[in-house]
């Protein structure tokens, strides 16, 4: 039985991997599909909103299904492998080059974004019902060290395969690993949870409260405002940084990411001494401030910011995941979707296309839109105050 557990748990672990890896390519995929189809800032940023439309669009519907059927790691399997086979269809792309390339570009992405409804507000549900309650935390956290991990390294493979071999053979190696994870997952994860005996429209009632609205509409507006630039700082830093769309920018983006492989556990650990608000409020805050003074500064000291950037932005949606837990009435999909789905998920369709409508053809306004989303973050911070404080502990989704 332990040794059963232990695999759906490795197996689930990798799905993060796999998951966070693609859903976190996908800004720096973009400046590659601008650059090869001369794609103007507006149509760029087009990519952004269908990938996470999609997503917003189909997450509730994606949560309720897992749910009520209980078909929690089929349901992973089929949005990890919609997701893989995405990255197959840019590299064909790529062959066919001309407008009919561009249109599979965007086919591949609504395909993208249908795939990215399935995994966190689902898998969250499956670690609560396969591991014991005193053992979650480690394995919370080991998931979000996958996840970190997949967020790390799949910008410096994707990079270092195109930079030695060609774009093709990147997304051809990527996808390949995505839909090797994908069937594990889809033998080892069956019947996880049993199914719910009750209708969508009482699943909802009973999954939504007060609580859950307000830390709804604090989500979506802080995801607007940090998803425009984390949506757009590779293209800052390969136009206005000239970093390029070699190597240096998968460097980059990994040295990044990387980040919340050591800020999760941080958080992870202060969220069971401290009110999880102040968390929040923290990371918020220090999101938007880091922005500012990344901006401001130049050489090593940008770089120390461009840091703290990521350090609190990455460990900032993880520490949602557990304040909808104390808010919630049960530990299910739904739940999550609500939060992690719409709210995130919106707020990320917005905030990844609003740039798209100020940036010039040259993109030499992002230094000055990301510097009014900064201080729009910071604003946001000062609503967590609203937030309802609980009694109740509850240990912290490392994502």
């Amino acid at each position: 039985m332990n040794e059963n557990r232990s695999l759906k748990i490795l197996f689930i672990d990798l799905g993060h991997f796999v998951n966070d890896g693609i859903f976190f390519l996908f800004p720096i995929l973009v400046p590659f599909f601008a650059k090869r189809f001369d794609l103007s800032p507006l149509m760029a940023g087009s990519l952004f909103a269908i990938f996470y439309g999609f997503s917003l669009l189909l997450t509730v519907f994606t949560s309720i299904n897992a749910d009520i059927k209980g078909k929690l790691g089929e349901s992973i399997s089929i949005g990890l492998s919609l997701m893989s086979f995405s990255l197959f269809l840019y590299g064909i792309s790529y062959i066919i080059q001309n407008n009919y390339g561009v249109i599979l570009i965007f086919v591949s992405t609504a395909m993208m974004g249908m795939g990215a409804s399935y995994y966190h507000p689902i898998s969250a549900s499956v670690l609560t019902h396969i591991v014991p309650e005193e053992k979650r935390g480690l394995h919370l956290g080991l998931n979000g060290a996958l996840g970190s991990t997949g967020r790390a390294v799949y910008p410096i493979l994707m990079s270092t395969i195109e930079a030695y071999f060609s774009f093709q053979i990147s997304m051809t190696s990527l996808f390949i690993i995505g839909i090797f994870i994908s069937l594990f997952i889809f033998r080892e994860l069956k019947n996880v949870k049993p199914p719910v005996n009750r209708t969508a429209k009482e699943h909802l009632k009973l999954n939504f409260n007060s609580a859950l609205l307000t830390l709804a509409i604090i989500t979506f507006l802080r995801s607007t405002f940090s998803q425009g630039i984390t949506a757009w700082f590779p293209t800052y830093l390969a136009y206005e940084k000239n970093i390029g769309l070699g190597i240096l920018i998968g460097i980059t983006m990994t040295a990044i990411y990387s980040i919340a492989i050591i800020g999760q556990p941080i958080f992870g650990i202060l969220s069971d001494k401290m009110d999880k608000r102040i968390l929040f409020f923290t990371s918020t805050f220090g999101t938007g401030i880091s922005v500012i003074l990344f901006l401001a500064t130049s050489s090593w000291l940008s770089f120390i910011f461009m840091l703290s950037y990521a350090f609190f932005n990455f460990t900032g949606y993880p520490l949602l995941m557990s304040i909808t837990r104390d808010y919630s009435t049960e530990n299910s999909s739904l739940s999550n979707s609500f939060i992690w789905g719409v709210s995130n998920t919106g707020g990320m369709v917005i905030g990844s296309f609003f740039p798209s409508l100020f940036i010039k053809t040259d993109y030499s306004n992002l230094s000055y839109i990301f510097t009014v989303l900064s201080l729009s973050i910071i604003v946001v911070s000062f609503l967590i105050v609203l937030l309802p404080k609980v009694n109740r502990k509850s240990k912290m989704v490392l994502f």
